[in-house]
């Protein structure tokens, strides 16, 4: 399956936070287990993390970042099935529990996300 098909795939069901199970397959980007281990292996091979650069680099060169303004925002989860970056979580009786932090620039941009326990 081509990448871009997949690609597609991969995108429409994370902005519609649709199951992988019920991906249609009218988009032709085949089947919903390709698109998932396509992810998982480009997330694993920090794919997702050039492109993020590149789109910034370009977007920089531009002249498109509006860095006289910040917004930074987090958010606690649960984490029940634990991994390595999750920690007691205050907002939830101690479970075990990560932090999303994500800071965008003053148009919505995001710069950066991590992930702490």
């Amino acid at each position: 399956m081509p990448d871009r098909a997949v690609l597609s795939g991969i995108l429409f069901v994370l902005r519609t936070g649709l199951p992988w199970s019920y991906l249609p397959t009218e988009l032709g980007c085949g089947r919903a287990s390709t698109c998932w281990r396509r992810l998982r292996d480009w997330q694993e091979q920090g794919i997702w993390d050039l492109m993020h650069f590149a789109l910034l680099n370009w977007l920089a060169r531009d002249g498109d970042i509006d860095s006289s303004r910040a917004i930074v925002d987090s958010c606690s989860v649960r984490a029940v099935c634990g991994g390595t970056l999750t920690g007691p979580n205050p907002t939830d009786r101690a479970e075990r529990g990560s932090k999303r932090h994500l800071i965008c620039d003053g148009q919505g941009v995001p710069l950066a996300v991590r992930l702490t326990g």
